[in-house]
């Protein structure tokens, strides 16, 4: 099995891998503050409208652009191949090194 999250220090999101903080902020090293201040969305692994909760275990981090994107799903297992399929063939991560051109990150 993938580890689909491996370090929660520093906020990115889960899916793509794009930072969603600016370098100033991570300096800081004030985890609380990252955190707070990360412009993630909370996606729901089971939607809503399948019968998914807001219990934590049911909730992922995603920035703007993958939550949009990411399929309203009834079975955890299919959004976990979503993520992973997404980290792979377009995750922010991905287009980096193909030397595609990134958005920069607003302060």
């Amino acid at each position: 099995m993938e580890i689909v999250v491996a370090d929660w220090g520093e906020s990115e999101c889960w899916a793509c891998g794009k930072p969603v903080v600016n370098q100033e902020l991570i300096a800081s090293r004030i985890i609380s503050d990252i955190w707070n201040r990360s412009q993630l969305e909370r996606c729901h692994i089971v939607a809503r409208q399948f019968g998914g909760n807001d219990d934590a275990s049911n909730l992922f981090l995603l920035c703007h652009k993958c939550h949009h994107d990411s399929p309203d799903l009834r079975n955890t297992e299919n959004f976990f191949a979503w993520v992973i399929n997404r980290r792979v063939e377009g995750g922010y991560v991905n287009d980096m090194m193909l030397g595609s051109k990134v958005q920069s990150i607003e302060p």
